[in-house]
């Protein structure tokens, strides 16, 4: 539901709620409440679930996968990954170890109208940037920037995920991993 639609339900609500109780001899604090109660109903049905990108992915998964290097090495990885957050935001740490390396990628993304903007971290490299992309119900893909260039795409539904992440400017090259939700 566009801004502009949900301030005239709000305000046509909101002016009904109070006729109906200023012609019945409420109380001021009592007609406060019932216009609050009022107002929350109109602004509901605003957060309904095709609203929320993030609904399915937010949780707990575990996984494996291959991380690349750019000397042509590649090693087997165990991955988890917590997505937390709402329909506007949405924070993710993704973790994995091989059995001499790891890696951990954090982002905090904020989500309007399906573009994202943010920022993320990984502390093996030591390396942040910002977070630019798209999200819908079922893929999350976005451009990373900063010291290291690359992109993240997350596909899910709600019991797999696959992420491919990218990368330029360091000898991780790629990572590619299946996950399940736990």
């Amino acid at each position: 539901m566009r801004i502009a639609a949900i301030s005239t339900s709000i305000r046509q609500t909101g002016a009904t709620a109070w006729k109906i109780i200023s012609g019945r001899g409420v109380k001021p604090v009592a007609a406060m409440v019932i216009a609050s109660v009022a107002l929350i109903s109109a602004i509901a049905p605003a957060s309904a679930a095709g609203d929320d990108p993030f609904d399915v992915i937010r949780g707990k998964w575990r996984g494996s996968g291959t991380m690349s290097f750019t000397d042509g090495t590649k090693q087997r990885i165990a991955c988890s990954a917590q997505y937390t957050g709402t329909a506007s935001q949405l924070g993710l740490v993704i973790a994995c170890k091989s059995s001499i390396s790891e890696i951990t990628l954090s982002a905090r993304l904020s989500a309007n109208g399906g573009n994202l903007l943010g920022t993320w971290e990984e502390k093996t490299y030591k390396a942040i940037g910002s977070v630019s992309g798209r999200a819908t119900e079922s893929r999350i893909r976005f451009y990373i920037g900063g010291y290291v260039l690359g992109t993240m795409t997350v596909n899910y539904n709600k019991s797999r995920q696959q992420v491919v992440i990218a990368t330029k400017g360091i000898p991780l090259k790629d990572l590619t991993i299946a996950m399940k939700r736990q």
